[in-house]
């Protein structure tokens, strides 16, 4: 991922704690981060990052992001607003309702 450079090891892999997902039991899910994918039953090294209400970018930190820098949409200012239909059907059945 494009934000990966923002966690601790650099690694973009995080996986959620094993045995209990909530590790400090404060009621918000932890992450730990790792530099290469884990292979499950082995033994592996990471971070843990704490879940808090604001979310984690360092150990015991909230969980947070710098924003992706999205392109400008285009606004139409003028021009016809035009709806065209496809195709018509009767679905209240043999009834009609």
């Amino acid at each position: 991922p494009s934000g990966a450079e923002l966690l601790p090891d650099g690694g973009p892999y995080l996986y959620a704690p094993e045995p209990e997902a909530d590790t400090d039991g404060d009621g918000y899910d932890d992450l730990v981060a790792t530099a290469r994918p884990r292979t499950p039953g082995k033994a592996a090294k990471g971070t843990l990052l704490l879940g808090s209400a604001e979310g984690p970018a360092r150990p015991g930190g909230p969980y947070t992001f710098a924003p992706e820098e999205l392109p400008e949409a285009p606004l139409r200012t003028k021009g016809t607003t035009r709806t065209t239909l496809l195709a018509h059907g009767d679905f209240g059945g043999a009834d009609g309702g």
